[in-house]
């Protein structure tokens, strides 16, 4: 997939049309990350498990001090391949972790969370899954078993 696709595929899920069947939960998801994105501080590091399209990452504008995006897949818009169950990166890299529409494809989705919240300096890993009406069965598992490392609606951030 070429960058231009990425960028198609990014901007239907930021902007769907009103015929997109998913039109209610994508732009609610939009909206609920504006609110979240608008929290973080100028220079924070971002870490999105995968972030093959990046759709949210507009929102960001010039926030974030450092963006890095992990997938299985390589595209232009992937830094690093990796497993979101095995992240090749040391504890506290990172001050925010986001997974959207992840969860349902990873085995082992209480590893990933392990992984996404390692850190007790870490502030909050946004998994948008709890967002959705319709949410998968792990993403609800994960937020089951670790119910203090999620937040719904909300993302705390450590003051400079």
């Amino acid at each position: 997939m070429d960058g231009m696709e990425l960028a198609r595929v990014a901007e239907r899920r930021l902007h769907p049309r009103l015929s997109d069947p998913n039109y209610l939960v994508l732009r609610s998801r939009r909206i609920i990350f504006e609110r979240w994105l608008s929290q973080i501080n100028n220079g924070a590091t971002l870490l999105d498990v995968g972030g093959r399209y990046q759709p949210y990452r507009p929102l960001l504008g010039n926030r974030v001090g450092k963006y890095v995006a992990i997938d299985l897949r390589q595209t232009p818009l992937v830094d690093v391949i990796a497993d979101g169950q095995r992240l090749p990166f040391a504890s506290g890299t990172f001050d925010l972790a986001i997974a959207t529409q992840v969860l349902e494809y990873i085995p082992d989705p209480r590893q990933a969370a392990n992984e996404g919240s390692q850190s007790p300096e870490a502030r909050r890993s946004v998994l948008p899954e709890r967002c959705r009406p319709c949410s998968s069965l792990w993403g609800r598992r994960v937020l089951e078993l670790y119910p203090d490392r999620f937040a719904l609606h909300s993302v705390r951030v450590r003051e400079n």
